[in-house]
């Protein structure tokens, strides 16, 4: 078997007092599997922190209680749950009602070199390999699809007022067990010797693409690059 390392952490950053962020980062039923998560909440009045704290916990409980069953399916089942989870939450809770989050999950196949994605809103999965650093998810966002389009440079994106109006989160909307299209699923290959990035816009929006590749190329530790982003 490879062998794969994995780090996780956060910041509250300069601007809140509380931390709207959470992460996954461990192994899910054996050690050939990885579960990966970069989960951004938002809502305001400490919402946004009890959402990804929910989306955290319901996604860890439900796929330990559903081991068996195809990889890319079991995950995205996971985010439903955990969506509908923050949907029946907001609703017994008038103080958190606007409470979401926004998320990219990974369940990552270590053997079959496999990487299964779920992803709801701007939170981002890069892959860097070869001195190139790719962006996997797309950003469910008006600013963010400008910037795939070309239409926006990655600086104007970073500065552009209109930059975390997001066009689809967790919570706000009762998934049916088929997702509705509404969570978008990817697999990828998972490339030798390759580094995979999950954020939220707290890095993305501060730091320069360059300047991730920079960090990820650097010989240290993963803890190190962490703490350097």
């Amino acid at each position: 078997m490879d062998t794969i390392t994995f780090f996780g952490n956060t910041d509250v950053g300069q601007i809140r007092s509380n931390n709207e962020d959470a992460f996954i980062a461990q192994y899910i039923w054996d050690e050939n599997h990885i579960l990966a998560v970069a989960i951004d909440g938002v809502g305001g009045y400490e919402g946004g922190e009890v959402a990804a704290s929910l989306a955290q916990k319901c996604i860890v409980k439900y796929l330990e209680s559903y081991p068996n069953g195809e990889r890319l399916e079991l995950l995205k089942q996971a985010v439903i749950s955990a969506n509908n989870t923050i949907f029946s939450e907001r609703k017994e809770h008038p103080e958190y009602s606007n409470m979401g989050c926004v998320l990219t999950a990974t369940l990552i196949e270590v053997e079959n070199k496999r990487i299964n994605m779920a992803h709801i809103g701007d939170t981002r999965l890069y892959q860097y390999a070869d001195g190139s650093l790719v962006k996997l998810s797309h950003d469910h966002s008006y600013v963010g699809c400008l910037e795939e389009k070309g239409e926006l440079t990655e600086e104007e994106a970073m500065r552009h007022p209109q930059r975390n109006v997001i066009g689809r989160d967790m919570g706000s909307r009762f998934l049916e067990s088929s997702g509705d299209d509404y969570v978008d699923l990817a697999t990828f290959p998972l490339n030798p010797n390759s580094i995979l990035l999950l954020c939220s816009d707290g890095l993305c929006d501060m730091i320069t693409s360059e300047q991730m590749k920079t960090e990820l190329e650097k010989d240290m530790p993963i803890q190190d690059k962490v703490a350097n982003l």
